[in-house]
């Protein structure tokens, strides 16, 4: 099976920092579980991108399953960008204007 290639958007690193910051002050084993998390998230959404449901346009959602985030991308051919990591309660229709 064949992996797409995976490009973050600058403020995408940037959201999953700060997430991780928010839950270290939490507990200090909640960053390595999110982190865990978003690798296995990836590397399922470079597998197959067909399995994953449309929120805007192109933009697709792949939900966290234990933290409430979505990591939100495009395809284009053989490459994911990923756009976006946000919590679920943030106004993303807003967001998505900013960063297309």
């Amino acid at each position: 099976m064949s992996y797409k290639k995976l490009i973050f958007k600058t403020n995408t690193t940037i959201e999953i920092e700060n997430a991780t910051i928010y839950y270290s002050k939490i507990n200090k084993s909640l960053p390595k579980k999110l982190i865990s998390e978003i690798r296995t998230s990836l590397l399922l959404i470079s597998k197959n991108t067909s399995n994953f449901q449309f929120r805007h346009k192109k933009i697709q959602v792949f939900w966290l399953k234990k933290f409430p985030y979505g990591i939100y991308f495009i395809e284009e051919d053989l490459e994911i960008y990923i756009i976006a990591f946000w919590h679920s309660k943030q106004d993303i229709p807003r967001k998505i204007s900013k960063n297309l």
